[in-house]
């Protein structure tokens, strides 16, 4: 006599019950992956442009002197006394094309924007606009500091200071050097009064509090890693 074999195969109730567990526990760890992959990628994206904000002004500076004796004409205004945003955006690109352009490699570079509304008040849509090879870019704002507001996401959303865009300072004087968030060989003075005696907690505070602009020097000493208590999601 031939014996059979008996075949065991799984039945279609068994194989949608354990399809309906993988997808329960893919939905359960999927936004958690995609959390940690946004925050390591903008870390990265952090690192690299503090390293290339400062060698940016080392090498502007040594060619062309001190930041606080650079050429420079701020917050243009009309005959009315009002902002004249496309002189000031000009003055911006001349400014950028000038002190940095040179020293820094971008894919692209779009002048400033206005909008309109329907009573004919002007308001800024974008300052100049530096885009990295990397899909992330930057504003350049020539006013009371040379300001960079560095977007890890380039034009993706959200589009808020301490989310995706975080604030790189120039603060140019004849008389003190100070750099924000980084001041490498000009001393421990730092913008707001910071004359290195600030911690960590106070700049946690500050960033939770509205004063975003400090988010970027909490993220600095931290390495530029998202900890824990970081106050906003990406």
């Amino acid at each position: 006599m031939i014996k059979s074999k008996t075949q065991t195969a799984f039945t279609l109730a068994e194989v949608l019950i354990t399809l309906a567990i993988i997808g329960v526990v893919a939905a359960l760890t999927l936004p958690t992956l995609m959390h940690n992959y946004k925050k390591n990628e903008a870390s990265a994206r952090l690192r690299k442009f503090n390293s290339i904000f400062n060698q940016m002004v080392l090498l502007s500076e040594n060619d062309n002197g001190p930041s606080g004796d650079w050429e420079r004409n701020g917050d243009i205004t009309d005959e009315s006394g009002k902002m004249d945003w496309s002189a000031n955006f000009a003055e911006q690109r001349r400014f950028f094309d000038k002190y940095f352009a040179p020293y820094l490699e971008y894919l692209e570079i779009k002048d400033g924007e206005t909008d309109t509304d329907e009573e004919g008040n002007v308001s800024v849509k974008s300052h100049v606009r530096i885009y990295f090879k990397d899909g992330s870019s930057a504003n350049f704002y020539n006013g009371g500091a040379y300001s960079f507001v560095y977007d890890v996401n380039g034009d993706r959303q959200p589009n808020l200071t301490g989310y995706d865009r975080f604030v790189w300072d120039i603060w140019p004087s004849t008389t003190a050097k100070i750099y924000y968030p980084k001041n490498y060989n000009y001393g421990t003075r730092r913008m707001y009064g910071d004359a290195g005696t600030k911690t960590r907690t106070d700049y946690l505070n500050y960033c939770k509090n509205d004063n975003v602009v400090f988010c970027t020097r909490l993220l600095e000493l931290d390495n530029w890693e998202f900890k824990d208590d970081y106050p906003y999601k990406l």
